[in-house]
């Protein structure tokens, strides 16, 4: 029998007065059993665990309110689990604002003793006095000294604001706005205040965070509802200390002392509702989830069995080595769908085939720009809130073009990565036969992900055979987004996999559905699947977000028609255009609004064409920067790291990186560097958030694919793909040129720490090396460190561009016109980042990269151009006699040594590479090993 059906377990007791703070407390739960142990009492039990602590939870019955029905439900829950150590009574409550306590909705009180009161205090039993002060009568007993200690050690950690990852599981906060109004002013009607007088209200501080902030102190309970502010306030001044109302605790002290917990869901006033109670139910489950986290588990919890724990270990083995950081990324940056559109998809009647009968791929087809990503995205979020009910199991994909050219998220691998993780979430057994099967690659690999480059193939068969596996029990629904933007080449393969799979599972009389979506390229024949064409019909959606941008701009809406005419089911074009027109509706240019729209071409790329012609001739050259990074960088760039990428190419004329903030077009805000980027790109880059950073990208990828075709045309700098990434090479030069960067010098030694001083502030990170602290006076402003992203990317990329370039014919040589000589400087800069573990990591994706495989400190450009197979620079080095053949590194190795362990050799003679070391060992034999 499971341990978790035994009542032994359950050592936390979890009470709720309402099915809304009982939903709350599901929520925060990290496993709900489906079932647990049978118990004799009267009570319903939710049983789950959060950690290692075994959780049985109690919900009085509907209706029932008061001391006595929590007492009612409470005693029974003591008797049947003898092993209970921690009692809470989780909910909501109706806060006391005060001096002391600045309460607000959506906070949470804490019960806590205080003025010699043991944190809750019944406050309809006592006896008035003459003097009208109540005078409590008998005592309640306080909650238990360890959570009372956890609840110390909590609020020592956080101070008074919840910093709770577990608030993303509870309902969001009311877009309702948090009013307390005066205690004489009462409600006026409605189920809101909107009828209410806002002059009547308290004008309180402005809070500079929506996190809820967590007040300890004395919580009042009784049998009655407080809902006057009058009687709050009275309630107040008699039982000081007062920080929220509720209704059931003073029945459990005694019997059951628990530590109670309620969100703020009104100010116990007229003005009370129910908007509110769902996220104040959810803050106070959260708040009781992170107190768990600091207790000690009891020392009657038994250990998890051996078949969970190992299923949970192998699940995250799996995960550690499988994802990667960006994998969902793409589908959370996609807008969401204007209300009521979207609907015609599912409504369709070939989708209803598909999903009902037809074995065969569903083609979402349009034009780019047509909004095929939006409506993968509405497929996948509806799919999800019906999966628990058909149990199917569902997986997807967006690939994502602009994320760089060496994106996991626009490659095969990354879509057999991502699949296969998604799996191993939802069927956590089968990930034992994969690390079986990979064992000899993992068993040194931590908790990096693993480079699977080289196991491609592996990975491809590893995922059919889990489809077609996984596909016997459960049907399985794969939704694969924007497979153009993988390539054309990786989009046909893709599709004779989905077909093979298809194949495969008719044979089996199984269920696999697959929907893709793309542009009208030629990789399926029409017998192999069904196909939805966009334009033919999201008219309606495309007057829906029309009417929804333009409705309230009279002169603007009557255009509504024409654009839907001109459009021709192009979304990305109405979005525009309608931006265009709203913008000069704003300024008052109503008379010119509709020459405007006709003289806008229907093309979407035509249409990019003119809205670039609004370029002023000073934007021009930062404009071409701007286009020249988002459209080949090889991996996102940050908005920190596009401040510099803007300001610095090639051709730079200043020296350090201070003199280049003296510039008047340098951003030194956020907020100018995001006004500046509108205003280069004219409207066509987004900023979107991830995690912890800001990434610029184009607002589409069709205007990547302008840009790369024809958009550098129209800024006056024509070139080929192999010219504009030799332009980034030159301009990361440039900047590990700068003063600030290239005077750093690497000395020999190993890791040390290096402190960086950026104005007033002081930041410190590990470095390989010890580094000579007499180059930077206390004095001296370093800039490396809030420039830290730009410096990653240009050290890890440099090479890289510098090898795209080469391979299209561009010849490098030009490059040592920009450097200095020797360059030993910025060569360290790239020594010390290229055996940094992230660069590493992602070069292996490119090439076979191991431990001190990569040049060192004090190496020549010809050490760099050797390794990294540059046949054009080491040509030129050589010619031009700026350095020798013989030159060594801080390793005694010659550039023909760092040749030889390269993955694609650079011509030296084969007398060179046969020559002896001093150990009489052949140079292309010891590069071997």
């Amino acid at each position: 029998m499971a341990r978790h059906a035994e009542v032994e377990v359950y050592t936390v007791g979890w009470l709720c007065a309402l099915p809304i703070e009982l939903a709350a407390a599901r929520m925060v739960l990290d496993e709900e059993y489906k079932w647990g142990p049978s118990t004799a009492d009267s009570n319903i039990y939710t049983f789950g665990r959060i950690g290692d602590h075994g959780i049985a939870i109690a919900c009085l019955p509907a209706g029932r309110y008061g001391t006595s029905s929590a007492a009612a439900v409470a005693s029974p829950m003591m008797s049947t689990f003898p092993n209970l150590r921690s009692c809470l009574m989780v909910g909501i409550g109706g806060g006391v604002p005060s001096g002391e306590a600045d309460i607000r909705l959506g906070d949470v009180v804490v019960s806590r003793p205080m003025n010699n009161c043991p944190g809750v205090v019944q406050y309809d039993m006592g006896k008035r006095l003459a003097n009208g002060q109540l005078q409590r009568v008998g005592a309640l007993a306080p909650p238990s000294s360890k959570l009372l200690q956890a609840t110390a050690k909590l609020q020592t950690n956080q101070s008074t604001v919840l910093l709770s990852s577990h608030l993303s599981e509870s309902p969001r906060r009311p877009k309702s706005e948090d009013v307390l109004f005066t205690a004489t002013y009462k409600h006026v009607s409605g189920k809101t205040c909107s009828n209410c007088l806002m002059d009547r209200s308290i004008q309180r501080a402005l809070r500079y965070s929506n996190k809820p902030y967590v007040h300890y102190g004395i919580i009042a309970s009784g049998n009655l509802v407080v809902k006057d502010g009058m009687e709050r306030e009275r309630l107040k001044d008699d039982i000081e200390g007062i920080r929220c109302f509720e209704m059931e605790a003073a029945g459990l002290m005694n019997d059951f002392p628990c530590l109670v917990i309620r969100g703020i869901c009104n100010y116990a006033d007229t003005h009370k509702n129910k908007e509110w109670q769902s996220h104040a139910a959810g803050v106070a489950a959260a708040y009781a989830k992170e107190l768990l986290a600091v207790v000690p588990p009891a020392m009657v919890m038994p250990p998890k069995i051996d078949l969970r724990t190992k299923l949970e270990n192998d699940q995250t083995r799996c995960l550690e080595v499988l994802s990667f950081p960006e994998m969902n990324m793409r589908e959370y940056d996609i807008d969401d769908e204007t209300l009521d559109t979207c609907l015609w998809l599912p409504a369709h009647s070939t989708f209803k085939l598909w999903s009902t009968q037809q074995q065969k791929l569903l083609w979402i087809q349009g034009k780019p720009g047509a909004g095929k990503s939006t409506l993968m995205r509405f497929l996948l979020k509806r799919e999800r809130e019906k999966r628990d009910s058909d149990g199917h199991i569902l997986l997807s994909f967006f690939f994502h073009g602009r994320a760089g050219n060496n994106s996991m998220r626009n490659s095969i691998l990354g879509l057999y990565q991502s699949l296969l993780c998604q799996i191993f979430k939802q069927i956590p057994a089968l990930c034992e036969s994969f690390l079986n099967r990979f064992e000899h690659l993992l068993y040194d690999v931590k908790a990096a992900p693993y480079n699977w480059t080289r196991h491609e193939k592996e990975l491809r068969n590893v995922l059919k055979e889990l489809v077609l596996q996984v596909s016997r029990l459960n049907p399985i629904r794969m939704y694969i987004d924007a497979l153009d933007e993988s390539g054309k080449e990786t989009a046909k393969d893709l599709v004779i996999f989905f077909k093979s799979l298809n194949q495969v599972t008719m044979q089996m009389k199984t269920l696999v559905k697959i929907c893709f979506s793309s542009r009208y390229y030629p990789i399926v024949n029409p017998e192999d699947y069904l196909a939805i064409r966009v334009e033919d019909e999201n008219n309606h959606d495309l007057t829906l977000h029309i009417d929804e941008k333009l409705l309230n701009k009279p002169p603007a809406f009557r255009l509504g028609p024409r654009i839907l005419q001109k459009a021709r089911g192009l979304f990305q074009w109405v979005v525009l255009v309608v931006q265009m027109i709203a913008d000069m509706y704003q300024e008052g240019d109503y008379g010119h609004m509709e020459d405007r729209l006709e003289e806008l071409p229907e093309s979407l790329e035509l249409l990019y064409e003119t809205i670039l012609n609004d370029l002023t001739t000073n934007d021009t050259r930062r404009s071409t920067r701007l286009i020249r990074w988002l459209s080949f960088a090889l991996e996102p760039v940050s908005l920190e790291a596009m401040r510099w990428a803007i300001m610095i190419d090639g051709d730079c004329l200043y020296d350090s990186l201070a003199d280049l903030e003296s510039d008047a077009s340098f951003a030194f805000t956020n907020e100018q560097l995001r006004k500046q980027l509108r205003s280069l790109s004219c409207g066509l880059v987004e900023i979107i958030e991830y995690e912890c950073s800001e990434v610029v990208q184009f607002i589409h990828q069709s205007v990547r694919d302008y840009s790369v075709e024809r958009g550098f045309e129209r800024l006056g700098h024509e070139a080929g793909r192999g010219e504009h990434h030799f332009q980034l090479f030159r301009a990361c030069i440039r900047y590990l040129k700068m003063q600030e960067i290239s005077s750093i010098r690497l000395l020999l030694g190993w890791p040390s720490r290096l402190v960086f001083r950026y104005k007033d502030e002081q930041k410190s990170i590990n470095v390989p090396g010890t580094w000579s602290t007499s180059l930077f006076p206390l004095s001296m402003d370093v800039y490396l460190w809030p420039m830290s992203t730009f410096f990653e990317y240009v050290a890890g990329n440099c090479m890289r561009h510098a090898q795209i370039a080469e391979a299209e014919n561009v010849c490098l040589g030009r490059i040592l016109d920009l450097l200095s000589w020797p360059p030993c400087g910025l060569l360290d800069v790239l020594a010390l980042h290229e055996n940094g573990p992230s660069f590493k990591w992602r070069c292996r994706g490119h090439r076979y990269i191991e431990d001190n495989n990569l040049p060192q400190c004090r190496t020549t450009l010809l050490h760099h151009a050797s390794f990294f197979s540059l046949q054009t620079l080491v040509d030129a080095i050589l010619t031009s006699e700026l350095e020798t053949a013989d030159s060594e590194d801080s390793s005694g190795e010659r550039a023909i040594s760092w040749a030889a362990r390269s993955s694609r050799p650079v011509a030296w003679t084969e007398q060179q590479y046969n020559e002896k070391d001093g150990n009489d060992c052949a140079i292309i034999d010891k590069a071997r090993y």
